[in-house]
């Protein structure tokens, strides 16, 4: 199978590269990670940015991959019909400006459109992965979507994280109820809190009827996310389990102690239609991991963290979507549904735009999705 690679850009450790680059070539503690490589090859490279540091250029000259001036040349390699069977289409890392709110307005749904444009232009198709979100913009998102149906391509995306191992386990069998939920992650509220929002809907979109969407949501900042905890309304119980699981010790005084440490911090509170709540909570320098608990119906605590490999094992993480993606490019099949990171998109932008309301609930009637 041959694929096309659509990027923004390729250096050390981007995105590209913990992808692209272990494709042509795994690293070596990646079979153990559930990538020994694979049948398939990269067949062409577009490169929207090629900064100082690029890599992208003397790897693919190395493996005579070309690279190419426009996406409708590596998707035809200058024939009328397609010239690759999957699309890669990485629009993460680059020199792109952010808006307002923080997010940063990656390219992805022009380059999905370039690619869309080529596949109507010469009536074939492939299945495209797309990295992380679909978009910035829900809009973009579902019009995506919606182009994916229309032109009956298989359209897969997401998070790498969902596909590593969770630490002990998943912390919900199939079907259970689930009350509340606390999740923590760190860095970037927008970056990072996209795979915490996406880590924890895959634990509980496994509840009783599936995912029937977000009824409304609202954003902290830092006093916001302290007055909120004073007050209960963020459990302490399922924050403490959350600390245990990342190493802390089983004590009252734990949680005085991180805030006590804790700068700028960042929540988002979410209520489900069907009731559930769930808390995000970015406690950067004491939290370095992404973690979450759940309480269920009966009132057990349980929680997890995921497992993955830092700079030791080049991102391991990777490995386990490498996997993912070349099943779903054989298969046609996504290992999770792409609705799942549609919702979790627009959830991120709306609490973000929130940032002026801290501490307000916002209905919201356009994450009714249900899947």
């Amino acid at each position: 199978m041959r694929i096309a690679v659509i990027a923004t850009v390729w250096f050390p450790f981007s995105h590209a590269d913990v992808i692209v680059t272990r494709w042509i070539q795994p690293f070596p503690t990646d079979a153990k990670n559930g990538w020994p490589g694979s049948d398939s090859t990269i067949a062409s490279v577009f490169l929207e940015q090629t900064p100082a540091n690029d890599i992208g250029r003397q790897i693919c000259a190395t493996h005579r991959i070309p690279i190419t001036e426009t996406i409708r040349e590596a998707l035809t390699l200058g024939r009328k019909k397609l010239a690759i069977e999957a699309v890669l289409l990485i629009g993460e890392h680059g020199d792109y400006p952010s808006n307002e709110f923080g997010q940063k307005l990656y390219p992805r749904k022009q380059m999905f459109e370039a690619i869309t444009a080529v596949f109507r232009e010469t009536g074939q198709t492939a299945p495209v992965f797309n990295d992380k979100h679909l978009s910035w913009d829900f809009e973009h998102s579902a019009e995506m979507i919606a182009t994916a149906r229309e032109l009956d391509f298989p359209l897969y995306a997401g998070t790498s994280l969902t596909h590593c191992p969770y630490d002990p386990g998943m912390p919900l069998s199939p079907g259970e109820s689930v009350s509340e939920v606390l999740a923590l992650f760190f860095e970037d509220p927008e970056h990072y809190g996209f795979h915490s929002l996406e880590f924890v809907q895959s634990l509980i979109e496994r509840r009783p009827g599936g995912e029937t969407g977000i009824e409304s949501l609202r954003y902290l900042d830092n006093q916001a996310v302290r007055d909120t905890l004073a007050s209960g309304e963020i459990p302490h119980d399922l924050l403490l389990s959350t600390l245990v699981r990342l190493g802390y010790p089983d004590e009252r005084d734990t949680i005085s102690f991180v805030l006590s440490r804790a700068e700028d911090l960042v929540g988002y509170q979410l209520k489900y239609r069907d009731g559930l709540q769930v808390t995000h909570l970015r406690i950067p320098k004491v939290v370095s991991n992404w973690v979450a608990a759940v309480r269920t119906t009966q009132g057990n605590i349980r929680s997890c963290k995921v497992s993955s490999g830092g700079m030791t094992e080049f991102f391991s993480n990777f490995a386990y979507l490498n996997a993912r993606v070349d099943e779903f490019f054989h298969s046609h099949q996504p290992a999770n549904p792409v609705l799942r990171t549609h919702l979790v998109a627009g959830a991120l932008q709306l609490a973000l735009q929130a940032q002026k309301q801290s501490g307000q609930w916002i209905k919201t009637p356009s994450l009714a999705v249900a899947y």
